[in-house]
Formats: structure tokens, sequence, C-alpha cells
């Protein structure tokens, strides 16, 4: 009962009341419009087929996937007025013009603060096809690649938690934590047990959040709750009851970063389930990066952006640089390779992470690996996986086998039998969910980040993650992915065509809208 009790009243059931009633208030105001009069009803239904049109002339007009698009219009074609609101609600990608004016010089900056490209230089020298990817990321994700850097990896959120508390615990200056999902627990307690200390010890600590990213799972006033514990803190996108929100645009990335010298990021977000407390969907398959080095000023740099869009505020960058701190470290990084953080942004209509997976796709020469959570996959992705495939690349995709939302499941299994047709190879983790999102290609380049392979996270999310190229740990994660394998069903093209014939059919209707999940 108080577990009922604590959802009725919660803000998430109470929000999502409220739109229900608008939603409800809205069909009632256009049955008793259409019930008028026949004519009066005849020309609300022409008036709303007109803006229907119009709305899907204005969709193909604008730039964005074509499979998002055509999705849309279907939608909006078959179910005018409820799918009008829709797209108003869901599809609409963009902020309101006021938001884009602040937000836009704030992201074009990062280039300007980053350090100089000198490193970009000697890759394109030495390695042109590695170096045209990072210095297409330099152009339009923010940061140039750092040397000087060591990279550790690890393979499950469980492993990196102790570490994030021992760096925490030698903080000294500042703490920055951004993060889609909060929630209090053991994981997300035993921070904030440490940042409640280091803030009486004078620690500059900054939290942001995604509002809907956490709104079942942190109370409304966290952000009150913050501040009285010396702790600024804000959420990204707040969400609120009312039918003009924009509800798609959310803040997927993961960062935590200290003293400038020191940064983790990864698939892992701080509550209970990603480092296996609990049980939702059997064994949660996570990982995460520690950086330490001058690659860290690159994530510092894409914090502090976002920082001063939430806080209106404008950050004196030179304060923060790694220089200032790498002293503290107590060594010098100097390990072979180098490293891109990078960010993803939804308003630019320029989709990184998906130019960043085709790149290293069309480049590779031996073989590629991958796991994403889910495999909701545009035409543009989809081309890449079965054209390396064909032409040799041995390309292994690792998905769950226990899924955590039943209907993408069933979409990402929809995408098996052209992938499997073409010669990729997919295995299902059986043990439980797979939530890392990883590339790794040929011993020599990888991906870490928070991108999945789905719509959401191509074109609607902010995304972060780091390219590495001849670093030590991309060894390291290719064991892990191996491993991972060992552990993991096969698909075959056998499998699938003995799939019952219904779901199958299912599978395919549901890939109708994959664009919209």
């Amino acid at each position: 009962m108080r577990k009922l009790f604590k959802f009725f009243t919660s803000r998430l059931f109470l929000t999502a009341l409220i739109i229900l009633i608008e939603i409800i208030l809205l069909v009632l105001f256009v049955y008793f419009l259409s019930n008028i009069d026949p004519l009066i009803s005849l020309y609300f239904y022409l008036i709303i087929e007109v803006i229907s049109i119009f709305q899907m002339i204005f969709i193909i007009s604008t730039n964005g996937n074509i499979a998002y698009k055509l999705a849309w219009i279907f939608f909006i074609g078959a179910i005018p007025v409820v799918g009008f609101f829709c797209y108003v609600l869901f599809g609409n990608k963009k902020i309101s013009k006021r938001q884009m004016k602040k937000i836009m010089p704030i992201y074009v900056s990062l280039k300007d603060v980053s350090y100089d490209t000198k490193a970009l230089n000697y890759i394109k020298q030495t390695n042109p096809d590695v170096g045209h990817i990072f210095e297409y990321l330099f152009n339009y994700g923010g940061n140039p690649p750092f040397g000087d850097t060591d990279v550790y990896y690890y393979p499950l959120g469980d492993l990196a938690w102790p570490k994030m508390i021992e760096e925490l615990q030698k903080a000294k200056h500042f703490i920055f934590i951004e993060y889609f999902i909060l929630e209090y627990g053991k994981f997300f307690d035993s921070i904030l047990e440490v940042l409640k200390q280091k803030s009486i010890d004078g620690v500059d600590i900054r939290i942001i959040y995604d509002d809907f990213g956490s709104i079942s799972k942190l109370p409304s006033d966290f952000e009150a709750r913050m501040r009285k514990l010396g702790i600024k803190c804000h959420a990204y996108n707040k969400f609120r009851p009312l039918l003009d929100i924009r509800m798609n645009n959310r803040d997927h990335r993961k960062l935590l970063i200290i003293d400038g010298h020191t940064g983790f990021t990864g698939g892992i977000n701080l509550a209970d389930e990603y480092v296996n407390l609990y049980s939702r969907f059997g064994h949660w398959k996570d990982n995460a990066v520690m950086i330490k080095g001058e690659a860290c000023w690159g994530m510092t740099t894409m914090f502090l952006t976002l920082w001063d869009f939430v806080d209106n505020s404008l950050s004196e960058y030179r304060n923060y640089r790694y220089e200032n701190f790498a002293k503290e470290l107590g060594y010098y990084p100097h390990s072979k390779g180098f490293i891109q953080p990078y960010c993803d942004f939804p308003f630019d209509d320029e989709n990184i992470s998906q130019t960043l997976y085709v790149n290293i796709l069309m480049r590779a020469k031996d073989y590629v690996y991958i796991t994403t959570p889910y495999l909701i996959l545009s035409n543009e992705l989809l081309f890449a996986l079965t054209s390396t495939a064909k032409r040799g690349i041995h390309v292994v995709i690792l998905t769950p086998h226990i899924p955590d939302k039943k209907l993408v499941f069933a979409v990402t299994r929809s995408n098996y039998y052209q992938l499997l047709k073409a010669g990729v190879v997919i295995y299902e983790y059986t043990p439980g969910f797979v939530h890392s999102k990883m590339f790794i290609s040929d011993d020599k380049v990888a991906v870490i980040g928070t991108a999945n392979l789905d719509y959401r996270s191509m074109f609607l999310h902010m995304e972060n993650g780091v390219f590495m190229y001849d670093k030590t740990c991309i060894n390291d994660m290719r064991k892990d992915f191996e491993n991972s394998l060992r552990r993991s069903q096969k698909w075959t093209l056998s499998d699938f065509k003995n799939v019952n014939v219904l779901k199958r059919m299912w599978w395919a209707f549901l890939s109708i809208f994959a664009p919209l999940m």
C-alpha cells in the first residue's frame, strides 16, 4: 500500500494524469465541434486535413533522417488530429528561438576554448584514414584529439564504482557531475556522502541531471536538497505537464569530472541497477572508462558549456584548464595513442554519432565489434553494417537477451534478418541486459559513449563519447567483448526463420514505427 500511495502521489503519475486530462478535453472538444452541425463538422475536418497536409510538407522539407520523417508522415496521414498533436509533442526536436540563440554560441565556443591541433595534424600525417575521423569530430564535435592521457577500461559498472569513489575523495577544487539518471540507493548515496564532505571542504560541486530521465527516481525538491548541502544543481529540460512540451530532447550524457585531470564516462548512470545491486533484467552488462590527463579538458569544456546554458552564467574557462591541476596527479601521463572526447547535439542537424559509427564501419579492414542495448537502425547505419559485412569484414553485434522494453526488443530482432543475410554475426547476452555502447575495430580504434544504436540517440538526445586510437585499453575492450560472447547465444538465419510467422509479422509491423521509439 505504501508503494502504491507513493506511486499515485509521485510527480510522474500526476504529470501523466494532467496530460491525459488535457488530451481527453481535447478529444471532447473535437467531438463537440463535429456534432454541432454537419456543415461545421465538415469544415472542421477539412481544416484539420489541410493543416495535416501542410504539416507533412513541412516535415518533408526539414533536414533529418528520411525514415524518421516518413514514420511521422504515415502516422499523421493515418490519424490526422491525433497525429498532428503527437508530432507537436514528441516529433519536433526544435527548441524555442530564444533558447537556440542562447545555446548555439555556447556550443560553438567549445572549439574556441580547446587546445591547439598539433595532435590532429600529427595523426593526419601518420594515418590519414583515422586522421580524417578525428578532424570530423573536431569540426563538429567540439574538441581536438589529445595525447598524454591514460585510459582505464572497466568492463562492469560494479568495477568502476569503487574507483569513482576513490577519485572523488581526492578532489580539491571541483567536481562536475552530469547524468541522465540519478537515483537514491547504495551507489548514488555513497557518492553523495563524499560530495557532502567535499562541499564542507570548499570544493566547487555542480550537478546536471535530466529531469525526465530521473522523474520517477528523484523527489521534486531534489535541486533544493542539493543546494542546502552547498551543491549547485540543475535539472535539464524540466518536464512540465503541458501539451507544448519538448520531451524528446533529453540530456543522455554521462560525465564525472574531478579537478580537470580525471574523468569518467560510459554507459552507467548513478543508480543501483547499473552496478548490479539489484536485478531487474538479469545481469546488467555495462562499462565505463576513466581518463587521466589532458583529454579531461575536453570533458570539462563539454560540461561547462551546458552548465552556462542551464545556469544562465558565463564560466571563466581558464580557471578549469588541465594544466592548472596537472601536478596534483602525482605523475605525468605519457601513454601512446590519442583520445578525443566529443558531444552530439540534436539542434544543429549534424548527426555526429551516426557519422562516426558509419566512418568506423566503412574504414574497417579486419573486424568491427559492437555492443548496444537497442538495434533500431536508420537506413544509413543498416547500409553501413551490411556493406561492411559484404566486403568480408567480420562484423559482430552483441545485444541483450533479456529486454528492458519489449516493443523495442521486438524491433531490435526485426532487424536481424537483413543483417544476418548480409553476413553480420549477432549474439544475445543470455545472462541479462547489455547496456554498454561500444565500437571496436582492428585493435586500433574504439568508441565508448552514451549513444545507443537507435533513433533517439542518433537524432534526438544530447550524447557524448570518447573516440580512441592506438590506446592500450582497446585490447582490454576487445577481450571483454570476446568474453561476453562466450556467455551469449548466437543467432542464425535458421533461428530467425523458425520464429513464429505471426510474431515475425508483428515485428515487421512494429518496424514501421521504429523511428518513433
